[in-house]
């Protein structure tokens, strides 16, 4: 923390726990947040992070910090620039709602929404509270469901503890809301979005769909309706967060670079700096072997958390 006047201008939240034998110090919420950052007032400056850093440090709480998802924008990221190490680059792509309204590929979206209204007839909604629970459950149990197929997994969806959260996230007065878009085809839900809102932009977390709509791809159309419901609300942003996929940058209007840094807080820290350069690959190897064999692979090792997810449909 650090302070000007006795009043905290710079909040750090982290917490620490053991990776592969080392004390490692990651940002309160990973990986459940989708962004990593230091807690900063406006008037807080560049010396100011640096010294909450600095005080962070000086604690020795860990040997190795590893501090994902941080933004090129972000308050840390001219000091993790500094002192870290990247261990993996990716971006974040989003749609810029106070630009003219221009939407690529519409003319495919057009044919997939005629050839999917032959169908049935399409309607699109947004639920938020209450109303939202039951919709929020029924994208978890599909994406868990796609996930199992491909033999995917993920320290996110799956985990009781942090889908709970989710869950939690649907009662009134917290800083941010959950939402959940539902694109429909005659009556019964075809594709789900899970959906933060928060400071006037719209986060896309997580997206479903029924599998025996896929073919119709429900999800690239309730993607666009949902951008433009964003856009008719007054929205600054639609946030696809990362990673960077086809379907994503296919609707963006740019994106933001994401990296995740490694820093050696003494000589200890410099394994786990090691083993965590290590993880890019391994994640990139399992996801070039054949969905059966992952599977087998995960079952045999016990693991449930060693792959990535995307959006699907």
């Amino acid at each position: 923390m650090a302070s000007q006047d006795g009043r905290p201008v710079v909040i750090l939240a982290v917490v620490v726990a053991r990776w592969c034998g080392v004390s490692t110090l990651r940002f309160l919420g990973d990986p459940f947040i989708q962004y990593g950052d230091a807690l900063a007032a406006p008037e807080a400056t560049a010396d100011d992070i640096a010294a909450a850093w600095r005080a962070l440090a000086k604690k020795r709480l860990a040997s190795f910090a590893w501090l994902r998802k941080v933004r090129a924008d972000a308050h840390l990221q001219p000091l993790l620039s500094e002192f870290g190490s990247v261990i993996a680059s990716d971006g974040a792509p989003f749609v810029d709602l106070q630009q003219p309204a221009a939407m690529p590929g519409a003319r495919k979206l057009r044919r997939l929404r005629q050839r999917f209204a032959n169908h049935g007839e399409l309607t699109f909604d947004i639920q938020e509270g209450e109303a939202a629970k039951p919709l929020i459950a029924r994208a978890l149990e599909l994406k868990r469901e796609w996930m199992a197929a491909r033999g995917l997994t993920n320290r996110v969806i799956g985990d009781s503890d942090w889908e709970s959260v989710l869950d939690e996230l649907t009662a009134p007065g917290g800083l941010a809301k959950i939402a959940a878009a539902r694109l429909s085809s005659g009556g019964r839900a075809a594709a789900i979005e899970i959906g933060f809102v928060y400071r006037n932009r719209w986060y896309a977390f997580l997206g479903s769909l029924e599998p025996e709509f896929a073919k119709f791809s429900p999800g690239q159309i309730q993607t666009a309706d949902t951008i433009e419901y964003c856009r008719a609300a007054g929205y600054d942003a639609y946030d696809f967060l990362g990673p960077i996929h086809p379907q994503k940058t296919a609707l963006m209007s740019d994106q933001i670079a994401l990296r995740d840094y490694g820093v050696a807080l003494d000589i200890r820290g410099f394994t786990g700096l090691c083993a965590a350069h290590i993880i890019p690959w391994a994640k990139a190897g399992m996801l070039s072997v054949p969905p059966g064999l992952r599977r087998f692979i995960i079952r045999g090792n016990g693991t449930e958390r060693v792959g990535s997810v995307s959006r699907s449909g």
